[in-house]
């Protein structure tokens, strides 16, 4: 268990020595998720730069353009590995095959 110090408005302090452990759970993770969920592309659009973004979308764009190229060379290869296999498969074998001697 972690020990922590918050500070808290006056109103909610003066109410929670009456909860239980409980209420004071759920009051907890209602606040918490309420904090995540102003915490989304508006609370960062000032600490955007236009050049950074811009750069890391290209970055990201060039990055699955690789996979994609990747990918398609691993189809191929996929391919051409099962078409070597059957065609290997379903020729005969050769003739100098050893053969087992039964009464050994």
């Amino acid at each position: 268990m972690t020990t922590m110090t918050l500070t808290i408005p006056d109103n909610l302090a003066k109410l929670l020595p009456q909860c239980d452990e409980a209420t004071m759970l759920e009051i907890f993770k209602k606040g918490l998720s309420q904090y995540q969920a102003e915490k989304g592309l508006e609370a960062y659009l000032p600490y955007l730069q236009t050049d950074n973004l811009i750069a890391a979308s290209h970055q990201a764009k060039e990055k699955s353009h690789a996979t994609i190229e990747d990918q398609g060379f691993s189809a191929i290869a996929l391919f051409l590995t099962d078409f070597l296999a059957n065609t290997v498969g379903q020729t005969p074998h050769s003739q100098t095959s050893t053969q087992v001697n039964p009464s050994l």
